[in-house]
């Protein structure tokens, strides 16, 4: 049997709870998110580099690598009602880092940063919360192209460092495969992910698929979602981007939410094979009934 190495990268509430300078900072200058590390602080980025090679060595055939990009916002308590794109002006981080690694790509970051303090803040003081899906249309439209420009500048800041890492797992005799959490982000849920395509929204945590095909070996698709077509269609817009010739694993989840019967799940590892998909994983072992894990051998037997 193969052991894949799962490691939660940028997501630790220990490490920003202790050092909460390494945390996103909002537009407003606050670290409210203690749990999500910034991609672009030095001391992260060798944390991640760190953390993945003392993973490679444990002998793994990969490193699974969740959260190794931006996180988007996800209040635990709010009574202030915001709107997709609202909620994106306010998680994106405004530290010293990422405002300087977006000047160096010539964008203007602290107009983008006033900008997005005015719009949230506006939405706090009452006014009424943006409407509809996060795409770079409506962004430029609701927030205007600086603001657009420095979420576009995020790419590199996960790209490069995805890319050390890759190497640096790779400098072990192991492989990564990266997830973005995309998927999950729009269907974790309830397994009715939002009509956009992972793949087509992954740049708003900072991820460049096209970038990053050509630097990492294999790709782990959170598809998460109730629907086979759904799942096919996921699985179909990563290798398009990714590329044909790099590994893409589907990720599934065997039980709630998404599969309420060993046909439903048959029916999307089918779907994601048909796609491309070189193999399927199931999430989490630990956390279903062993019901629900008796369906998986019907979906590995295809």
């Amino acid at each position: 049997m193969k052991l894949h190495g799962w490691t939660v990268f940028l997501r630790n509430a220990t490490i920003g709870t202790e050092h909460p300078d390494v945390t996103v900072r909002d537009c407003f200058g606050d670290r409210g998110s203690l749990t999500d590390l910034c991609p672009a602080h030095p001391d992260v980025r060798d944390y991640a580099v760190a953390l993945a090679r003392a993973v490679a060595r444990l002998g793994v055939d990969s490193v699974v690598a969740e959260s190794l990009h931006f996180r988007p916002l996800k209040p635990q308590r709010s009574f202030v009602p915001l709107g997709p794109m609202d909620a994106y002006l306010f998680a994106l981080c405004f530290c010293d880092y990422c405002m300087r690694r977006a000047t160096d790509l010539g964008v203007n970051a602290e107009v983008a940063r006033e900008e997005c303090a005015r719009i949230v803040g506006g939405v706090f003081d009452g006014d009424p919360p943006a409407q509809g899906e996060v795409t770079r249309a409506a962004l430029t439209a609701y927030a205007g192209p600086d603001v657009v420009a420095y979420a576009r500048a995020r790419s590199e800041t996960v790209t490069t460092l995805v890319s050390e890492v890759a190497s640096a797992v790779a400098g072990e005799g192991s492989k990564l495969v990266f997830i973005d959490s995309t998927g999950a982000v729009k269907g974790y849920t309830d397994g009715l992910p939002t009509p956009g395509l992972a793949a087509h929204d992954a740049w708003q945590l900072g991820v460049d698929l096209v970038a990053l095909g050509d630097l990492v070996p294999a790709f782990g698709v959170l598809a998460y979602a109730r629907d086979a077509a759904r799942v096919a269609d996921d699985v179909g817009a990563y290798l398009r981007s990714v590329g044909k010739d790099r590994e893409v694993r589907a990720v599934l989840r065997p039980g709630y939410p998404d599969s309420d019967s060993t046909d439903r799940l048959v029916a999307k590892a089918r779907g994601a094979k048909a796609a491309g998909a070189l193999a399927v994983d199931f999430y989490a072992y630990g956390l279903v009934p062993h019901p629900v894990l008796d369906r998986i051998p019907a979906a590995l037997s295809l």
